[in-house]
């Protein structure tokens, strides 16, 4: 019988983003998609504090055109937008994996 792994425990901290953050999300890319998000959830592994927390903040349309992601930490407002390609992780069940290629920590 194989092994049952726990389940990921997502961060889940969560700041709001401020409006030049939001133009900057917008402007990162030219690729149409959808509008930026008024609040950011950290969506990878729980972490410890220290370490920096990562949020989808704009889906971008199409395939194989990523995502923006924006970053913060518990002492710093959101200081870096980023567009960067989606997870390439399947898991067993079929569903791709939510998060970005190379995020730290496990597939949720």
């Amino acid at each position: 019988m194989p092994a049952v792994s726990a389940p990921v425990r997502v961060c889940g901290a969560e700041t709001p983003i401020p409006p030049r953050v939001a133009e900057l999300a917008l402007s990162v890319v030219v690729w149409p998609g959808k509008e930026v998000e008024e609040v950011a959830s950290c969506a990878v592994e729980d972490h410890p504090d220290d370490e920096e927390h990562w949020a989808l903040v704009r889906e971008l349309d199409g395939p194989h055109t990523g995502a923006v992601w924006v970053v913060w930490t518990d002492r710093i407002p959101p200081y870096r937008v980023r567009q960067i390609p989606d997870c390439r992780v399947i898991n067993p069940e079929g569903q791709a994996c939510p998060l970005y290629e190379g995020h730290p920590g496990r597939c949720p």
